[in-house]
C-alpha cells in the first residue's frame, strides 16, 4: 500500500523530470508583521520573500463561477515539502506572490489527501 512518502517522492519526480518544463520559481512575500500608523490610519506590512517552485495553471472557463472563482484567477501547484523545508505553511491573505510581474494574493488553499501537493488559488491584487 502506498504511503505518504511514496506520494511525496512521486510528486518530486513529476516536478524535477516528467513536468520540469512547467515548473518555475515564483517570489512569495509572506507578511511577518503589520504596524498601525495612527497618523495615516493605515497598516504597513513588512514581509519576507521566498522563492518557491510552482506550476502555474489557469482555470477553465467552465470553472469560473463569478463567486468563488473569478475571471483572471489562477492556480499554483507546489510541493508541500518545499514549504515545510522553509518552515512555512501557505495562508489565505497572508502576503503576495509575483506572477509575470503582477502581484497576486492567495485566496484559497487545498492540500491533497496524500499530503504531497498544495493547490493555491490566487487573485490579482
Amino acid at each position: 500500500m502506498p504511503t505518504k512518502n511514496t506520494f511525496r517522492r512521486l510528486s518530486t519526480k513529476f516536478e524535477t523530470s516528467t513536468f520540469a518544463d512547467f515548473f518555475q520559481h515564483f517570489t512569495f512575500t509572506m507578511d511577518s508583521s503589520a504596524a498601525y500608523d495612527p497618523i495615516t490610519g493605515q497598516y504597513s506590512h513588512s514581509g519576507t520573500t521566498y522563492s518557491i517552485t510552482c506550476c502555474r495553471l489557469d482555470y477553465d472557463n467552465r470553472q469560473v463561477d463569478g463567486d468563488k472563482i473569478l475571471v483572471g484567477d489562477r492556480k499554483l501547484i507546489s510541493r508541500v515539502d518545499i514549504w515545510e523545508a522553509l518552515g512555512l505553511v501557505p495562508r489565505v491573505n497572508s502576503g503576495s506572490v509575483s506572477v509575470d510581474g503582477e502581484d497576486y494574493q492567495i485566496i484559497s488553499i487545498m492540500k491533497d489527501a496524500a499530503d504531497a501537493l498544495y493547490t493555491l488559488q490566487i487573485r490579482r491584487l
